[in-house]
């Protein structure tokens, strides 16, 4: 099964393109921030035992 995009062909793989590299994005950004929020609550939950 093979679309043929014709003079469109260039803006829709990059549309995929700039997509993919957002999703991407966006999940390192998440998963970097939950790490981080788990190191905080770790300490403060240590802090709170102290």
């Amino acid at each position: 099964m093979t679309v043929e995009l014709g003079k469109y062909t260039s803006f829709v793989l990059s549309a995929y393109a700039i997509t993919i590299v957002l999703l991407a994005l966006l999940i390192i950004y998440v998963l970097w921030h939950n790490s981080k929020s788990k190191v905080l609550l770790k300490d403060a939950e240590f802090d709170k035992d102290a």
